[in-house]
């Protein structure tokens, strides 16, 4: 390892912290951040391993599929970031790195310490604390297996993400685009059948991340069959390293959040109604123009894309909850109930791009007559029509393979409410927060955290009622009518707090 190297490296994690280094303040209030997300990890935890006890399966009933499950989000990460380009360019390497006479196997070398420290830090320490809550006390031996082959998947992951992107050079865009969502097809489909309840066929059992879980459960015979994945992997990257690739590097970070699917209108069409809806003009008053501003870019840029996507793999690994921790009875209501607590990081992940692209924006609202005023309104409007039709999009997906939906009225109120609660929470937490968030960063977490936590929160009293069979299954018009109620004082109260707080600090 050179010293240029190291010093890329450096450079790299300061430009990427940015501001959050410069103040104790702000480290403090993000290593807090992180810290209250571990706990919420090891509360989880400790529910899991409770409940896989009173289930009379125990602990290790479900570490093989929790192991399965992590490794192939691992791995599904590196072929998603590969399809998007691979390399972790930051804007200002564009300019002085890539134009500068490194070598592009010095800088790709600086890329992957790069990308294995940012992954590290948000898969180790989390997976170790539910390991441990889950295998306690005999948490030192499977901790000496797990987190090295944990390490393992991640590098195996970054080389996998900086082959696509390298390819790109040589393949071009297209052929490795068609070529990466193959790969993410195969590396999901483990989950898929996991999901499905289906044995993986003989075949299948030679998958890297069945073979990654199996060595984890401490069946070692399959890192034998791991080098042949290794070998492939390490040559085709050490060829890649030494072609010259700086004319295909894009900033990564910024279009995971930012790239839209490109020519989606080739692929999809829409209605004709829609036209109208989204045509851009002040005819129909300043409050219509800012709704439609907002709607058209959120349906442009790529975190509405990613967000999807992300909620669409959380979908699929969340069928395998029920046999995590051991309840046969109403799987498909517990999975159901996940998928509407999940709906609030759909806003977080818009409300991340708007605090880049749009936030330096805003002093043109500022100039305009009466602008703070409809701007707020216009935004949250916006990400509640685009969260609610998707939640619900979402639930009746994962409904069809459902025996039945005994609880269908009370989740459709839980779907508006988690909506609009991350909507208003997602807007609240982008204006205030001072520091902008570097896509996938620690800050980030800040983005999605407190929306998440809060939206659960305030829809604590239908998540209690969902718990009671028989309301939820049928509840009367009385209860109905108090929960639409309920949803109703708490949104405009929060509706107030925005408008009050926003206008405030979008100046």
């Amino acid at each position: 390892m050179t010293r240029t190297t190291l010093l890329l490296l450096a450079v790299k994690l300061k430009q990427y912290l940015g501001q959050v280094r410069r103040s104790p303040r702000n480290i403090v209030s993000l290593l807090t951040v992180y810290f209250v997300w571990l706990s919420v990890i090891g509360l989880v935890s400790l529910m899991l391993r409770f409940t896989g006890i009173l289930s009379g399966t125990g602990p290790q009933g479900f570490l093989g599929i929790l192991s399965e499950v992590t490794v192939t989000a691992i791995l599904a990460v590196g072929a998603f970031l590969g399809i998007k380009g691979g390399v972790t360019a930051l804007p200002y390497e564009l300019d002085y790195v890539l134009t500068s006479n490194v070598k592009p196997r010095v800088f790709l070398l600086a890329d992957l310490l790069f990308q294995l420290c940012l992954l590290t830090l948000f898969i180790i320490p989390p997976t170790s604390l539910m390991l441990t809550t889950l295998t306690y006390p005999g948490h030192l031996a499977y901790l000496g297996r797990a987190v090295p082959l944990y390490l393992l998947a991640i590098l195996m992951s970054i080389m996998l993400s900086h082959v696509l992107g390298v390819s790109r050079s040589i393949l071009g865009e297209r052929l490795v685009r068609l070529l990466g969502w193959g790969l993410l097809t195969l590396i999901l489909t483990p989950l898929l059948l996991l999901a499905l309840r289906i044995p993986p066929a003989y075949p299948l059992t030679l998958h890297p991340a069945l073979l990654l879980s199996s060595a984890i459960e401490a069946r070692g015979e399959s890192l034998y069959w791991l080098t042949p994945y290794l070998a492939v992997l390490g040559l085709a990257y050490i060829r890649l390293s030494n072609i010259s690739f700086y004319s295909s590097v894009s900033p990564l970070l910024f279009t995971v959040l930012m790239e839209p699917p490109s020519k989606l209108s080739k692929y999809i069409r829409l209605p004709a109604g829609l036209d109208g809806l989204l045509a851009l003009g002040a005819a129909r008053g300043y409050s219509s123009l800012m709704y439609r501003l907002h709607l058209v870019r959120v349906l442009r840029e790529g975190s509405l894309w990613t967000g999807i996507t992300v909620l669409l793999f959380l979908t699929l690994a969340n069928t395998a909850v029920p046999r995590l921790i051991g309840v046969a009875q109403f799987p498909e209501v517990a999975e159901l109930t996940m998928i509407a607590l999940y709906i609030p990081l759909l806003p977080a992940l818009l409300s991340i791009n708007w605090s880049i692209s749009e936030r330096p924006n805003t002093w043109v609202v500022n100039l305009s007559t009466m602008g703070e005023k409809h701007y707020i309104p216009g935004l949250f409007l916006a990400y509640v029509t685009v969260t609610f039709p998707f939640s619900i999009l979402l639930y009746g997906l994962v409904s069809i393979g459902s025996a039945d939906m005994p609880f269908l009225l009370v989740d459709m109120v839980l779907l508006l409410a988690m909506s609009i609660f991350g909507s208003a929470l997602s807007i609240l937490v982008s204006l205030i927060a001072r520091l902008s968030p570097s896509p996938l960063s620690l800050t980030s977490l800040l983005y999605i955290l407190i929306p998440l936590t809060g939206s659960i929160l305030l829809s604590l009293p239908i998540l209690v009622i969902r718990l009671y069979e028989p309301l939820a299954s049928s509840p009367t018009p009385s209860l109905m009518a108090n929960m639409a109620a309920y949803v109703g004082v708490t949104s405009v109260a929060l509706y107030k707090i925005l408008m009050m707080g926003g206008a405030k600090y979008l100046k």
